[in-house]
């Protein structure tokens, strides 16, 4: 299967490990026909390492005095945010080659 020219193997592993995972990314963008620099994918792991910019974990907020609409309101607010963020450190002309807009 990984012989195959139509076909990207990547592990899962690779992704996690922090001295592979920016080549195996680069990797991933470039059989994908897409043109990312390696600042900008440096600066998405740089946010995707931030405490603050992971969903709030349910199951921390449960034992809170928090009520699940707000869990659920943050949750939707952070993922509108990073949506954004990703659409603009890819670039919207990468995404748009295939056929998605903002919205979608």
């Amino acid at each position: 299967l990984a012989r195959r020219r139509d076909v990207m193997v990547a592990r899962y592993e690779d992704l996690r490990d922090p001295t592979r995972r920016e080549e195996t990314l680069m990797a991933m963008a470039r059989f994908l026909g897409l043109c990312v620099d390696a600042e900008r994918l440096r600066c998405a792991f740089d946010h995707a390492d931030r405490a603050d910019t992971h969903r709030p974990d349910p199951a921390a907020a449960s034992t809170a005095n928090v009520s699940f609409l707000d869990v659920a309101t943050a949750v939707e607010a952070a993922g509108e945010a990073l949506r954004e963020r990703v659409w603009d450190m890819v670039g919207g002309e990468s995404w748009e080659r295939f056929d998605y807009t903002r919205d979608n």
